[in-house]
């Protein structure tokens, strides 16, 4: 079995993370399973074996973040595999395997996960839409499975222009968190509601909505009974730091970087309320929102297409408009304010 993705562990994506979870386990299973990825800044094409896996970290020949052509990628795909596995949207390596089965290749047993749209700005804005608009059909087409993780959010997604030709073969297949690793546990109760928020901080994860949490929490600026805790890292974190100095709230904003597996399950277990701002449709299901709530902590997440299959509104969570920030700031008074529905939330 092959996997395709355009980013790949130690890389903390969750469009990586979901191939890395499905190709380990499937190795764990008994399958020879290979995956096929895009080497990352500083790192060099190499083959190695990993947690049971070979992984074949690929360049591009020509690359724009973290999509890219790259030749040896396709190579590797047209190979005599039992399954294609191939984590969409990849451009670059999808487009060029359209332009294949244009030219008679017919690809055995290829099945697509479609992750979510792209909706970006600029540059990767036209890539989308020249991709959407000319490639797309076909490769789901040509697919013998169409994988999504809510039907919810299809229905709505890119993939709505061929839902007539494509729906007998798209399987809803949510995705799932490690319930030993993410678990419960005991949390003292405390005069501070623990706020957590984890999202990458560069400008391709624009979409997560820190700024928006920000801003929100500038309403709560003169309540002293919250904190929040940042994790990750990227090159818009300078920037949101100084956005809360800026705001007055950085003595209750703490930016704790990068953080490995057990120090994340910790922070999700030691928070109150998990915080999932996203902006778009590039948010498409919601890996950590699942990840806080197998720990037992309720969320405040958007209310998006997919998103809302994973929070329920009232039941493990509050669902609010996605970028208003009056409404963002309302639902976390709630949950400062209502402590006893809060922890009922989390036991749910």
């Amino acid at each position: 079995i092959l996997h395709v993705v355009s980013t790949y562990p130690p890389y903390r994506g969750g469009m990586g993370t979901v191939a890395h979870e499905e190709a380990v386990r499937l190795a764990a299973m008994g399958h020879e399973v290979h995956v096929a990825t895009l080497v990352q800044q500083g790192e060099s094409p190499s083959v190695g074996l990993e947690d049971g896996v070979t992984v074949h970290r690929c360049r591009a020949e020509v690359s724009y973040g973290k999509a890219g052509l790259s030749i040896a990628i396709v190579r590797l795909m047209m190979r005599e595999w039992d399954a294609v596995h191939l984590h969409a949207p990849f451009f670059g390596v999808q487009e060029l395997v359209v332009v294949l089965c244009w030219f008679g290749w017919r690809p055995k047993n290829l099945v697509v996960t479609y992750h979510m749209d792209i909706v970006a700005h600029g540059f990767v804005k036209m890539v989308a839409w020249v991709s959407r608009r000319f490639f797309l059909g076909t490769m789901v087409r040509r697919a013998r499975t169409v994988i999504v993780a809510a039907k919810d959010y299809a229905r709505s997604s890119w993939l709505k222009d061929h839902w007539a030709t494509i729906q007998s073969k798209v399987v809803e297949l949510p995705f799932g968190v490690d319930a030993d690793v993410y678990r419960p546990s005991h949390r003292a109760d405390g005069a501070i509601t623990r706020l957590f928020f984890l999202g990458a901080l560069d400008r391709h994860h624009y979409f997560k909505g820190l700024d928006v949490l920000l801003k929100a929490l500038l309403r709560l600026r003169d309540r002293s009974d919250w904190s929040l805790t940042v994790a990750s890292d990227g090159d818009l974190r300078r920037m949101y730091e100084v956005t809360t100095r800026e705001l007055g709230i950085d003595g209750r904003v703490r930016f704790v970087g990068r953080v490995d597996d057990d120090e994340k399950a910790r922070l999700y277990r030691t928070s109150d309320v998990f915080v999932f701002p996203s902006l778009d449709r590039s948010e498409a299901f919601g890996l950590v929102a699942l990840e806080a709530q197998a720990s037992g902590t309720p969320v405040v997440a958007s209310d998006l297409d997919g998103v809302r299959t994973v929070v329920r509104d009232g039941e493990t969570g509050r669902l609010v408009p996605p970028g208003d920030e009056g409404a963002l700031a309302a639902a976390i008074v709630w949950m400062m304010e209502h402590p006893v529905e809060r922890k009922a939330m989390g036991e749910r």
